[in-house]
């Protein structure tokens, strides 16, 4: 038998097996589910399931026939989110190292709020320590806030702000 032939044998059983993903009742496509992943199925909806099915077992097919196909393209991912991540445009805001004793303070509707630095790196506000500045917007603010960017201590730029934003 060709190398060939049984690629082609081994394509054509992979599709039939797809399109029978269409016709097995739910039930049957939640216990192809957990063999598949070795997990319960995240959801029922039939065509997630079938098409997240369709595509985990071709994976197995093809991982077969070539052991280092998935590998590779892995590793090409991961390759591929580094670069995007090194040239998105966006820097990630890192904030400065505080020295212990540090002050902190912000108004934030027209309330004064003094944050100050303890020496093992914790923050202390209105008499409670918190581990992060972002608590601490938190609970100021109601609402999720980038502790260090609500302090004033990093700003989020993208190269288009600093090019004066989209045309």
């Amino acid at each position: 038998m060709s190398r060939k032939y049984s690629q082609e044998t081994m394509t054509e059983s992979i599709v039939a097996q797809v399109l029978s993903l269409g016709e097995m009742p739910i039930n049957d496509l939640r216990a192809l589910w957990r063999e598949s992943f070795n997990s319960e199925p995240p959801t029922d909806k039939r065509r997630y399931l079938e098409r997240r099915l369709g595509h985990r077992l071709q994976e197995i097919v093809f991982q077969k026939a070539n052991p280092t196909l998935l590998n590779s393209n892995q590793m090409r991912i991961d390759r591929l989110i580094d670069t995007l991540d090194q040239t998105s445009g966006r820097k990630k805001a890192k904030a400065p190292e505080l020295e212990p004793g540090t002050t902190l303070i912000r108004e934030y509707r027209e309330v004064k709020h003094v944050v100050t630095v303890m020496l093992d790196g914790d923050f202390e506000y209105e008499g409670c320590r918190y581990k992060s500045l972002s608590k601490i917007a938190r609970v100021i603010t109601g609402t999720r806030w980038s502790g260090p960017l609500f302090f004033g201590l990093t700003n989020t730029t993208t190269k288009n702000k600093k090019a004066g934003g989209r045309k």
